[in-house]
């Protein structure tokens, strides 16, 4: 039931303040299992929440979260074996590049990976070397999924998704923001971002990952385009600001025009998750109208899915520079899914998986790319 539901998520987020302080079982294991599946935090919250089932004889439960630690494991070991492979291949072209999202966070921010899920491979490479790249994870094993160029030329996104040989899905970043209208909306560049990367051990080696201030920045701005509605996303934004400083997060969120998207997730995560005590969002400078519109729908962002919760989630994933800005992209929210949905090319069929081997078209998508 919902109610039961947005016990279970506002249970979550006490638990990811405090993982020893927020109680016994709110619900059913069903419904706990429900709701950590929507929020993805089971990783993140994998002790507390096998003491909490062992406390309440919750035996679904409590198979549950062990068969998903089994299947993470498989996974996340399965996956830094094709990283390790990605990572050679990409080295080797001499071109920038940075792994980016899931794996990078759990490693930066959690500790390591198995405190973090994540079910791809993200990776930013400098957008002038973009086809050496493809072509070096493609000798690599890697399978260019993404094979619509016209489409993929008109709709100008900032990323390809290639399928590796063990199965993984990478997706390789040109630019951080997949869309012409956010890209247009924000001031940053791919070279900036690489430039300032730094390396870290990921345990089979040391592999280029954004520096703490672009992936705090970073984290929250992808946040909220996505809608803000997950406690993971919210513990993300926590966790990548406890290791970088609140002047530096605030100086360029300003430089990045993104201001006010960092305002809004760290809003929501100082509501339900915390963040760090250093945090001063009046220093962002950001709309103060447009954050109480969207703080107004927190709790149907995090409750159950329904009307409410696309509404706020659709408010959230509107955050652009400033309140009118913002204003306009959800009123234009309808017309552009039109838009979307006008290339679709069979039921259930992805459009950019068409293979249009179209050599003027993907020429023009990599000089697209190029000028960043």
């Amino acid at each position: 039931d919902a109610g039961a539901e947005a016990r279970a998520a506002a249970w979550l987020a006490a638990l990811l303040r405090d993982p020893d302080g927020a109680g016994p079982l709110p619900a059913d294991g069903g419904t706990v299992l429900r709701v950590l599946a929507a929020h993805g935090v089971a990783a993140t919250l994998h002790r507390p929440l096998l003491a909490a089932a062992a406390a309440a004889g919750d035996a679904e439960l409590l198979a549950a979260l062990r068969s998903w630690a089994v299947a993470r494991t498989a996974r996340q070991l399965l996956m830094g074996a094709e990283l390790d492979r990605v990572s050679a291949a990409l080295d080797a072209t001499g071109a920038a590049w940075a792994l980016v999202k899931g794996p990078a966070l759990a490693v930066t921010a959690y500790g390591g990976w198995p405190a973090r899920d994540f079910g791809d491979l993200d990776v930013l490479v400098d957008p002038r070397r973009l086809e050496d790249c493809l072509r070096a994870v493609e000798r690599a094993g890697g399978r260019l999924v993404d094979r619509n160029w016209p489409l993929m030329a008109r709709r100008a996104q900032g990323e390809l998704t290639v399928r590796l040989p063990r199965g993984t899905v990478l997706d390789v970043h040109w630019h951080l923001l997949n869309t012409p209208e956010r890209r247009a909306a924000a001031a940053l560049r791919t070279p900036d971002l690489l430039e300032r990367a730094v390396r870290v051990d990921l345990g089979g080696g040391a592999v280029p990952v954004l520096d703490p201030v672009d992936q705090a920045v970073h984290v929250a701005v992808h946040a909220c385009h996505s809608g803000a509605d997950r406690l993971q996303w919210l513990a993300d934004a926590g966790r990548a600001l406890d290791g970088a400083a609140w002047p530096e997060v605030v100086a360029r969120s300003q430089d990045w025009r993104c201001a006010l998207p960092v305002a809004v997730v760290v809003e929501r995560a100082a509501a339900t998750v915390g963040v760090p005590e250093a945090v001063d969002l009046p220093a962002l400078g950001a709309s103060p109208a447009w954050r109480a519109a969207v703080r107004a729908g927190t709790g149907a962002a995090l409750g159950p899915e329904g009307a409410a919760r696309d509404r706020a989630r659709a408010v959230a994933s509107s955050t652009r520079r400033g309140a009118l800005d913002s204003a306009r992209v959800l009123v234009g929210r309808r017309r552009r899914r039109r838009a979307l949905r006008a290339d679709v090319v069979g039921p259930g069929r992805n459009p950019l998986h068409a293979d249009v081997p179209d050599a003027a078209a993907r020429r023009a998508f990599l000089e697209l790319a190029a000028r960043g």
